[in-house]
């Protein structure tokens, strides 16, 4: 790494200053490194500058501070980001909060952060949704769950067989046979409807 960055220092100095890639490669490498103050230097560095911090950027301390166990400023950061200009959250970044959420058992403010991205017109994807649901799953929210689960059909989007496993589980083992039968007609209506030429 040390040869990385010494090619970086020397590169803008040069005259050819670094874009955003190259800056959030070394934010990556600085945080596998567990070097965040180093990473916020290189932040900071890139404000100055004017190429960042982008969205990107945050994926990647998010990311790294999760995996550190900091989930406080993890959240901290990410609130944080709307602030920077066109720093916008991305469905990456949504994803990354609301599965830390989730595995944080903060499901509520999950919830809050799930519903601030509905609102800014972000579509979630399948893991989301999974995460989401299989959480509230074991949170015993299953009227919550069925409400998320026919959203995401509403989206067109399928549950994988392992969601819906989860899913099913839990409705029988609350004793909810007709929502599940309810819901595993509407999953396999779409595989089941001849396409027309």
């Amino acid at each position: 790494m040390d040869e990385a960055l010494e090619f970086f220092e020397k590169s803008k100095v040069s005259g050819f200053p670094p874009e955003a890639p190259t800056y959030n490669a070394v934010v990556g490498a600085y945080c596998w490194s567990r070097r965040m103050d180093d990473a916020c230097r290189i932040v900071g560095e890139m404000r100055e500058l004017g190429i960042g911090p982008n969205s990107r950027t945050y994926d990647i301390i998010l990311v790294h501070l999760i995996k550190g166990g900091r989930a406080k400023e993890a959240y901290s950061v990410f609130k944080r980001m709307s602030s920077e200009m066109g720093c916008e959250p991305r469905v990456s970044t949504y994803e990354i909060m609301v599965r830390m959420l989730c595995n944080e058992d903060q499901l509520d403010l999950a919830m809050v952060v799930w519903d601030e991205m509905k609102d800014k017109g972000i579509l979630p994807g399948i893991h989301m949704f999974s995460t989401l649901i299989i959480s509230l799953c074991h949170e015993n929210k299953l009227d919550e769950a069925c409400k998320y689960f026919q959203q995401m059909l509403d989206v067109g989007i399928r549950p994988t067989a392992n969601m819906f496993s989860a899913f099913k589980k839990a409705l029988m083992d609350a004793g909810m046979e007709n929502t599940v039968i309810h819901f595993a007609r509407k999953v396999d209506k779409p595989r089941n409807t001849p396409l027309i030429a």
